[in-house]
């Protein structure tokens, strides 16, 4: 909020001006009837993607309506800490460190 205030972004920036990668996400739609609760082993549902009709906003994420899984699966967060770890990296690929570490 604090970033907003500043006039950093606003509600309605898509995600993907600050990551790349949330541009052009995709929305699981169940195929085929859902499994009854409580139907023991059954196989797992299956999905299959459709286009978003359009990109997750901030305001998305602050509103919890993103669409992204929130379960022990998956979530936003790790999406996010993950893309973190790309980028660093990718910087530490192309750039060489000044000395040897612990001289």
């Amino acid at each position: 909020m604090m970033m907003l205030e500043e006039g950093k972004l606003q509600l309605g920036d898509p995600v993907s001006k600050y990551i790349p990668e949330f541009k052009g996400m995709n929305v699981a739609v169940l195929q085929g009837p859902a499994p009854a609760p409580g139907a023991g082993a059954a196989a797992p549902p299956k999905f299959y993607t459709v286009p978003a009709a359009r990109d997750i906003t901030i305001k998305d994420l602050l509103t919890h309506t993103s669409g992204l899984s929130s379960g022990p699966n998956i979530s936003f967060w790790y999406i996010v800490s993950r893309y973190i770890a790309a980028r660093i990296t990718a910087v530490a690929e192309i750039a060489p460190t000044s000395f040897g570490s612990g001289k």
